[in-house]
């Protein structure tokens, strides 16, 4: 039996359009009008940007390093949440423990300064705070988890697990398929088969877990 030299399959957004397009009635062996494909591009971020907005967990996580500064206790940070933090001290590697609002602001010296051992995460701010204070240079890393990236070159590949693909395609077939002028019941198989893929999707990323919930995360 021959098999397959590799187990990733890894679309790029050209291919993902087209499968879009072809589940709308294009040809399969035609090229599509360039303008068919930039409108159809904007419905695949706009889809993604629904995800986001809906809640769907098509998040990343990238490991991020920072070296403290002596005396300074909040460090800026653009990540939607953190997925655990380490300090390096002396060579070994020490968590960081995540605490609430509440928890930090019931510290009673908060300019107290040593290793530090607690990390609360302002969201609003998107501000870091450590206790103690850092009192020398540290090695800090955690896992920033940010929102998949829009995507705007043909050749692009997403970077999230494959098995989102099918989400992201039924998804664009369902949204690009008003443009398409489809009927309503052709729409609805779409929207249904979506449905279906996004439960797949999650399900499937399932065992991945965020500092904050459970998620489906993409650790790079």
């Amino acid at each position: 039996m021959t098999t397959s030299g590799t187990t990733a399959y890894a679309p790029n957004r050209a291919q993902v359009i087209q499968d879009a397009l072809e589940m709308c009635g294009a040809d399969v062996y035609g090229e599509n009008d360039p303008a068919v494909i930039d409108s159809a591009g904007r419905s695949l971020n706009s889809l993604i940007k629904s995800l986001n907005a809906n809640k769907t967990d098509v998040n990343v996580i990238v490991r991020t390093t920072y070296d403290t500064v002596a005396g300074t206790a909040s460090y800026a940070t653009d990540a939607l949440g953190i997925d655990g933090m380490t300090v390096n001290a002396a060579g070994n590697d020490t968590p960081v423990m995540p605490i609430t609002k509440q928890q930090y602001d019931a510290k009673v010296d908060k300019t107290a300064q040593g290793r530090p051992t607690d990390f609360y995460h302002d969201k609003q701010s998107g501000l870091v705070y450590l206790h103690p204070v850092p009192d020398s240079i540290y090695s800090v890393v955690y896992g920033k988890v940010r929102q998949y990236q829009d995507i705007d070159e043909p050749e692009q590949t997403f970077d999230f697990p494959s098995s989102a693909m099918e989400m992201l395609t039924f998804g664009l077939a369902h949204r690009y398929s008003f443009k398409a002028g489809l009927d309503a019941g052709k729409q609805d198989r779409l929207q249904a088969q979506f449905i279906m893929a996004e439960k797949r999707y999650l399900v499937a990323n399932s065992a991945y877990t965020k500092g904050q919930r459970s998620t489906s995360c993409m650790v790079v």
